[in-house]
């Protein structure tokens, strides 16, 4: 299926939106090592999303992507959405999960009216699945009872909330986290699907209640 036309996906905003801000603050574009500190994510990843961004129109490079690149569609601010931070990571396990929730972030999302479907942890501590994620960063989930093989989720498994990645077979489930091999569910589990990962955040601005 194709993406709707000038429509970004929730990364090509996040660094679209990171790139503007540094430009803002140091009056200059960030590198490949600054966006992909900055976002927690591969430098690989990084490259790519510049890429899509520059066929796209939103920047423009001459040589290299080191720091020779503007940006020629500026990110707007009002595209930022606000969305509650229910509780907290450590080591993949989730230490509160609640309403009402225990702050609020404004953050990137490329689509902007349906922030009512987004949350966030914070991290105290990353695990074996959130190990790039520093302390204070913010891992968004999209709220989704269905995830596909290779998505990352924070699920209730037989009472106990954590975050997984899934591996759907013919006949299996399997969940791959902490443990050394992976967890397959069997009928007697009751599991309960509280969101997809989407996405995770170093800079976001943060208000903790």
């Amino acid at each position: 299926m194709r993406r709707p036309e000038n429509r970004l996906t929730e990364r090509e905003t996040m660094v679209l939106c990171e790139i503007c801000r540094h430009l803002r603050q140091h009056d200059r574009v960030p590198g490949i090592r600054e966006l992909a500190a900055a976002l927690s994510l591969q430098e690989s990843s990084v490259k790519y999303i510049l890429n899509s961004l520059r066929k796209q129109g939103c920047i423009e490079r001459s040589a290299s992507w080191s720091r020779n690149y503007k940006v020629l569609k500026p990110f707007d601010e009002k595209e930022l959405v606000t969305i509650p931070i229910v509780g907290f990571l450590k080591n993949d396990r989730v230490l509160a999960f609640r309403s009402p929730p225990v702050g609020e972030a404004r953050i990137t999302c490329a689509d902007g009216n349906s922030d009512h479907e987004l949350f966030a942890l914070q991290v105290l501590q990353g695990g074996p699945l959130s190990g790039s994620a520093s302390p204070g960063d913010l891992l968004v989930f999209r709220k989704r009872s269905v995830p596909t093989t290779g998505n990352t989720a924070i699920v209730n498994l037989n009472g106990d909330m954590k975050l997984v990645k899934f591996k759907l077979a013919r006949n299996a489930v399997m969940l791959h986290g902490d443990q050394e091999m992976p967890f397959h569910l069997r009928p007697s589990d009751r599991l309960r699907v509280d969101g997809i990962l989407i996405l995770s955040f170093s800079n976001a601005e943060v208000t903790m209640f």
